[in-house]
């Protein structure tokens, strides 16, 4: 909900979700430098876990090093396991030297590393220019990785226009884990409408992130956006 304000995020809009029965959220992180904006999730993941302890927070981390302590604080990693995030995904790139030009796998594996020490779920997210490739299935076995996110749209900002090639990675996606023999979730993120979040589900998406898709002018339509949304993804079920 990378473009709801903290101030309406807590008010009487996350209980209206709740009712209607989503148990996933997903919360983002920026930078000013892996991406130009700069914004913190670790109040949202913490209000979620004060209200909802049941929730699901996935923690979608836009950052450079995010694995590194800045300024005399945590690492965002820890700051988000602290504040009771389940699991956080981290772009491969993001870490190393160069400030998310090109990054570097082995400072990318110790961040993986870190957030499953930490008690949480890693994840790898896959960009609009990434490829489903032989080094990413060998990371995703290495590290057992059974969590992945298929970006729809480049990263940054909320409201763009899918990417139809992404259908593709998420296909990509879905048949490794049956090469791998084992569960990968695989998470569609951004871009999401009424007309490709079924085809994003066909391709095997299995979890689906977006406010544009929900968000109406009152509560009620948000929550009729909601029962549509359930009615696709779950159609022939």
């Amino acid at each position: 909900m990378i473009e709801v304000p903290f101030e309406e995020f807590s008010g009487p809009l996350l209980q209206a979700l709740w009712d209607e029965g989503i148990r996933h959220f997903h919360v983002d992180a920026g930078d000013g430098v892996f991406i130009s904006r700069s914004f913190s999730g670790v109040d949202k993941v913490r209000h979620l876990r004060a209200t909802f302890p049941d929730s699901i927070v996935h923690v979608h981390l836009m950052v450079v090093n995010p694995h590194y302590p800045k300024n005399g604080e945590f690492c965002e990693i820890q700051q988000y396991a602290e504040a009771g995030a389940d699991a956080v995904a981290i772009h491969l790139r993001s870490c190393g030297p160069d400030n998310g030009r090109r990054g570097d796998r082995a400072e990318a594996v110790s961040a993986l590393k870190i957030i499953r020490r930490l008690g949480m779920r890693p994840g790898i997210v896959v960009e609009t220019s990434d490829t489903v490739d032989d080094h990413l299935e060998a990371l995703i076995r290495s590290l057992d990785i059974d969590w992945v996110v298929a970006m729809g749209v480049p990263i940054g900002y909320g409201g763009q226009v899918f990417q139809y090639s992404t259908l593709n990675r998420i296909a990509r996606l879905h048949d490794l884990a049956g090469r791998l023999g084992r569960d990968l979730l695989v998470e569609c993120d951004g871009g999401l409408n009424f007309q490709n979040i079924e085809l994003c589900r066909n391709a095997g998406g299995q979890l689906f992130s977006g406010w544009s898709i929900l968000k109406g002018d009152a509560l009620t339509d948000i929550r009729e956006n909601v029962k549509a949304v359930r009615e696709l993804i779950t159609k022939g079920e």
